[in-house]
């Protein structure tokens, strides 16, 4: 193995981020423009969100292998940088959302969208797209402790865990549906499996689109809202990762790394996007509402990345390593005998 892909080094991984986000996005813009949602575009959209998932749980793998932490320092940093990545836009947005002139939202449901955890309190989502959310924030306190159980196993491990999450996740709806994100856990879990195959790049580059595609089918040939299509959809998207070299069209991985760095932006403000241009606007002609969504869809994202993101990443790797740090001395003191 020559590495893992991660974000940062790979346009694969920048092309699939970019997709998912268009899936969400125009299942969206079909939806508000017809009013007539479709079972594919309802899938396609669907596509987006598990394609999220599957990418998130490879770049987070390739970030703690990448990091110099062990054990609880690791955690630490972890969850702290997770924390001001994901927090600080949702809770932007959410307190947007609850300062509109017509919100009515109780406090109970505030509470629950700006702790992300709407599926445990069985509140409504406040902002389009936000209910992925509360899914992605749990699934986070396991993957340290799933990195760390196999970081020296072969991948081979990692899909008998998945095999037990699908068992798990078959349970889950009769259990209780604030464990939703058991169900969930089989499209992260392929993450994990791609992480730990590593690089293999033995077929062309642009061969990439073509097997992202492929990879899609069992869930978008599917019928209905069934979980094991986009279990298998997961899978065969995390085997495949590894197998397909870089692609090699300067142009298309530009645009799709600008896409995947605005991707969070643009999941969280475009369907506000459309209901302003689209249900607010109603009294502009259908040119001036496209003209009027074209543009906050694309100011939105970049001042949201610039203003909020970037700036609370930074902040996150800072706090982040100031409070490994302490767990690190803490835990040196504890194996020294020295107290706490």
């Amino acid at each position: 193995m020559s590495g893992r892909p991660t974000a940062a080094d790979s346009v694969n991984l920048d092309f699939l981020r970019a997709v998912a986000v268009l899936c969400v996005f125009g299942s969206h813009v079909y939806a508000v423009l017809t009013r007539r949602p479709t079972e594919l575009t309802h899938h396609i959209g669907q596509l987006g969100v598990i394609m999220f998932f599957v990418h998130t749980s490879l770049v987070l793998m390739g970030s703690l292998q990448r990091s110099r932490r062990w054990g609880w320092a690791l955690v630490a940093e972890f969850f702290v940088h997770r924390a001001f990545r994901i927090y600080p836009l949702a809770v932007v947005c959410v307190l947007i959302a609850a300062l509109l002139p017509d919100a009515q939202w109780t406090a109970r449901q505030l509470a629950a969208n700006l702790t992300l955890t709407q599926n445990l309190l069985y509140e409504e989502s406040m902002v389009g797209g936000l209910w992925t959310l509360p899914i992605e924030v749990q699934m986070y306190v396991a993957l340290p402790f799933l990195f760390i159980a196999f970081r020296t196993r072969a991948w081979y491990w990692l899909l008998g865990v998945w095999l037990l999450a699908l068992v798990v996740g078959t349970v889950q709806s009769y259990v209780s549906g604030r464990l939703v994100v058991l169900s969930y856990a089989p499209c992260f879990l392929p993450g994990l499996i791609a992480w730990k195959l590593g690089r293999r790049a033995t077929l062309p580059g642009w061969l990439w689109p073509l097997g992202m595609l492929l990879a899609a089918l069992p869930w978008l040939a599917s019928a209905g809202n069934q979980m094991e299509p986009r279990w298998l959809t997961c899978l065969l998207l995390g085997l495949a990762i590894p197998w397909f070299r870089e692609m090699p069209w300067r142009w298309l991985n530009a645009a799709s790394h600008t896409l995947a760095q605005y991707s969070y932006g643009i999941y969280l403000t475009h369907y506000a996007a459309l209901m302003v241009a689209f249900r607010q606007m109603g009294d502009v002609p259908f040119a001036g509402q496209v003209l009027a969504f074209a543009a906050m869809a694309t100011l939105w994202p970049y001042l949201a990345f610039h203003l909020v993101e970037r700036p609370m990443m930074a902040l996150g790797r800072r706090v982040g390593g100031r409070v490994a740090d302490a767990v690190a001395a803490r835990s040196a003191r504890r194996a020294a005998g020295v107290p706490a």
